[in-house]
């Protein structure tokens, strides 16, 4: 399998996390910023239940063996042998029950180490199949963050940003740097025209709007992600442990690529 073939099998993965509500608001941030939709729970029971109605709907799962027993992870194991990432700094961890190939232990204190989860993710090979109708079309543009703009708010575009491009068929990249964005959204060249001039451009989450690239495209950049982000910030709230390393990003290559492009451009203007 070659390099790009390689990177075009990683996506954002849904994620199931079981955890104590310090880890997990942690967790939740740090994997929505790495491109993943985190399905976050504190009650292991529930969670349990989530898992049982519908286990097609995760990739992953990450918990904390203190909180979601040996017992459960086997259930899980014996069933349906989803990717899981069980971690604990005890030697509990070394149960029976949780040797097994589609198990990996993770014996470190979990928000130093995110570095190793994103890892961990990286190496769970998916697929995803996007039906092409139409024409693709693919838009650049970059704007300034308002004034008053949060993390909260951050994180809510993410959400809602993957939920509504899945639904629209878009796929694309959001990245922050310092207070800008520069965004990529690609499909169908109605369902990304309607979703930028009816709905980005009239967000008032941002301004100075301006469009750098638009145009059909042959094949999409992004295939696997509804919307991917990659960020940088003095603002710790950002950062989040390794999120500013393209290396360890699952689709940095590409977005390497394309800042470079944009880079060209403005050396080419000015």
């Amino acid at each position: 399998m070659n390099k790009k073939n390689e990177e075009m099998n990683q996506r954002g993965l849904m994620v199931l996390v079981v955890d104590e509500p310090i880890i997990t608001e942690f967790l939740s941030k740090a994997l929505i910023f790495s491109g993943h939709t985190p399905i976050i729970f504190s009650d292991p029971q529930i969670a349990r239940h989530e898992f049982q109605i519908n286990p097609k709907a995760f990739d992953a799962v990450i918990v904390d063996s203190r909180i979601f027993f040996p017992e459960m992870i086997h259930e899980l194991v014996v069933h349906w042998q989803p990717p899981i990432l069980v971690w604990s700094q005890s030697s509990s961890v070394n149960d029976a029950l949780l040797k097994n190939d589609c198990v990996t232990i993770l014996k470190k204190t979990i928000n130093s180490h995110f570095s190793d989860i994103l890892t961990w993710l990286n190496k769970i090979e998916t697929s995803t199949t996007v039906k092409e109708d139409g024409q693709l079309f693919s838009l650049m543009y970059i704007s300034k963050k308002t004034e008053h703009f949060l993390v909260e708010d951050l994180i809510q575009i993410l959400n809602v940003s993957r939920k509504k491009n899945k639904q629209l068929g878009i796929t694309g990249v959001l990245i922050y740097n310092k207070g800008y964005f520069l965004q990529i959204i690609e499909g169908d060249v109605d369902a990304v025209t309607s979703l930028f001039y009816g709905h980005i451009l009239k967000d008032k989450r941002h301004e100075n709007v301006s469009v750098f690239s638009q145009g059909f495209i042959e094949n999409r950049d992004f295939i696997n992600w509804d919307m991917g982000f990659y960020g940088t910030s003095i603002n710790t709230d950002y950062d989040l442990l390794g999120n500013t390393n393209l290396n360890l990003h699952p689709a940095g290559n590409i977005i390497q690529k394309r800042l470079n492009e944009v880079r060209a451009m403005i050396d080419e203007f000015f």
